[in-house]
C-alpha cells in the first residue's frame, strides 16, 4: 500500500511562511504584584515580515525558558539579570530582536492573539 500525500499550492505557502523567521519586540508585563512568583505576561510583537503578535503568561522563569529555547536568542546571563531588575521596579520590560518563526512560537505553546 502506498501512501500519497498531495499539498496545495496554498499549504505549501504556508508550510514555508511558516519557517520564515521574524524579528521580535517582547514586551514583559507583570501581571501580579507578587514579588517571590510574579505571574507574566508575555507579548511578541513582530517588527519585521509583517504584523505578527504572540501571547504567553507564565512565572519569570518559564518566560526565560521559552525565549532560551529559540536558536538565535543571544541575551547573556547579566542581560537577564538586568530585565529581572528592571522589571521587579517598573512591572514591565523588553527584549530586542528576538528572531524567531512562527513555527517556533508555536511549538513553545504560545497562541497567536492577532487573529
Amino acid at each position: 500500500m502506498s501512501l500519497r500525500l498531495f499539498f496545495t499550492a496554498q499549504q505549501l505557502f504556508t508550510m514555508d511562511k511558516d519557517r520564515l523567521e521574524h524579528t521580535f519586540l517582547i514586551h514583559l508585563i507583570a501581571m501580579s504584584t507578587s514579588q517571590r512568583k510574579p505571574k507574566v505576561g508575555m507579548l511578541w510583537v513582530a517588527t519585521s515580515g509583517g504584523s505578527t503578535v504572540y501571547e504567553a503568561q507564565g512565572p519569570w522563569s518559564k518566560c526565560v525558558y521559552w525565549v532560551k529555547r529559540l536558536k538565535h536568542m543571544d541575551i547573556s546571563g547579566s542581560e537577564w539579570i538586568q530585565k529581572r531588575q528592571f522589571f521587579e521596579r517598573n512591572q514591565y520590560a523588553t527584549l530586542h530582536e528576538v528572531k524567531a518563526s512562527a513555527h517556533d512560537l508555536e511549538s513553545l505553546g504560545l497562541q497567536r492573539a492577532d487573529r
